[in-house]
């Protein structure tokens, strides 16, 4: 367990093996899906995940990959894992170690990164109230998994996982009431003053952008307004296991955000046992909520 973190009574083991009978399950269903349309003659395949065969197909193929990319996770594989962990906070009692807890969906993300172009040019225009941003602060995102938990009246941690570079999936974890934020990054490479201000710049969405969102959606007697952005450090190799091998950043930032949720250690994730995660990840994702996440 993490330091000061009380488990849950329901609390389960992220690392156990794929349930057999899940992945029999998981094996049956994939068989059944319909082939997909092949491409005209001579046009590229381009790698995606709109139909179901290869959204499972990129999560579960053993290396070696048809190329070095195709096991890369896309928005849709983050989404529907993150609304699996949104539907375990809703159980009574939860596996988490607090109810006080919310992820944040990557679709709403994305839109987050991209209207942080219009926040950085003009920080007093932008409105965060009677929009996806108020639903989001108010347990209302994503709408087909609402929780209904409010930040700071219900909820103190967020959870989630934040694309950087166009292709390289890091996890994080917010604290609202001591306002920072840690990064997760399974590939962090040689440390540099550089490399440190890069993933600052990917976060200044959320840095930057967070106070303004809590000043216009939490009621000034539960927080006191501040436009103090939030503070942040991507944590060490010494905390954050490494993806040597590369190809696996997404399925690593979601077993962190599940691991910190959970309050238990990073220990076992590596790359000797992504295969057998990758495995039931997708067995949870099919057995849990189905493989596809909304955009919404």
């Amino acid at each position: 367990m993490r330091k000061n973190v009380e488990p849950s009574s329901a609390i389960y083991d992220p690392l156990a093996p794929v349930d057999p009978i899940l992945l029999d399950k998981l094996m049956q269903h994939i068989s059944r899906i319909p082939a997909e349309t092949p491409a005209p003659a001579k046009k590229r395949v381009v790698r995606s995940d709109a139909h179901e065969g290869d959204f499972y197909g990129i999560l579960i193929l053993e290396r070696p990959w048809p190329h070095s990319q195709y096991g890369w996770l896309f928005d849709n594989h983050i989404s529907a894992y993150i609304n699996v962990l949104i539907k375990r906070s809703m159980r009574d009692p939860t596996p988490f170690w607090t109810k006080r807890i919310a992820f944040i969906d990557p679709w709403f993300l994305s839109k987050w990164v991209d209207d942080y172009k219009q926040f950085k040019i003009k920080p007093n225009m932008m409105k965060f109230t009677a929009n996806g941003y108020e639903n989001l602060v108010h347990g209302k995102r994503p709408s087909n998994f609402q929780t209904n938990l409010k930040w700071y009246e219900h909820v103190d941690h967020l959870y989630g996982c934040l694309q950087t570079g166009g292709n390289h999936w890091v996890a994080f974890h917010v604290d609202l009431k001591k306002e920072k934020v840690d990064c997760y990054d399974s590939i962090i490479g040689e440390v540099t003053a550089k490399s440190e201000k890069k993933m600052l710049d990917s976060f200044k969405p959320v840095t930057l952008m967070l106070p303004e969102i809590l000043n216009q959606n939490i009621p000034a007697n539960l927080r006191t307004p501040s436009r103090k952005k939030f503070a942040f450090r991507r944590r060490s190799k010494m905390y954050t296991p490494q993806n040597t091998q590369t190809g696996d950043c997404g399925v690593y930032a979601l077993k962190f955000v599940e691991c910190l949720a959970l309050g238990v250690s990073f220990d076992g994730i590596n790359d000797k046992n992504i295969q057998g995660l990758r495995l039931k990840m997708a067995a949870k994702i099919l057995d849990e909520g189905g493989n596809t996440a909304n955009n919404n």
